[in-house]
């Protein structure tokens, strides 16, 4: 009787041995699949971010080159008005030069 106690606490130590040491592996391997799956998220949301920027910095570089396009439209066209300007305002001293 003695004997088959001693086998049935050895066991049960056993168990319980197995148990514990096997939550503590379980906890651990879901912390670091948890810990994974955070560093997974963190990465996506940058690849979001970063994505974003870059759209953003090509409308922006985009935007940039149609202004300068009218910049130059606009300086052509002043240089047109003046030079036109200028020419009107010679007709008007000879016609005043010459009443």
């Amino acid at each position: 009787m003695m004997q088959y106690a001693g086998e049935l606490i050895v066991g049960a130590l056993t168990a319980l041995g197995t148990f514990y040491i096997t939550r503590m592996r379980t906890k651990a391997e879901t912390k670091s699949i948890e810990a994974n799956t955070e560093m997974d998220s963190v990465e996506r949301a940058i690849g979001i971010w970063r994505q974003l920027a870059e759209d953003l910095n090509d409308q922006i570089t985009e935007q940039k080159q149609e202004f300068d396009q009218q910049i130059d439209l606009l300086k052509q066209q002043i240089a047109d008005l003046q030079k036109e300007n200028k020419r009107l305002h010679d007709i008007i001293s000879k016609l005043q030069g010459a009443a």
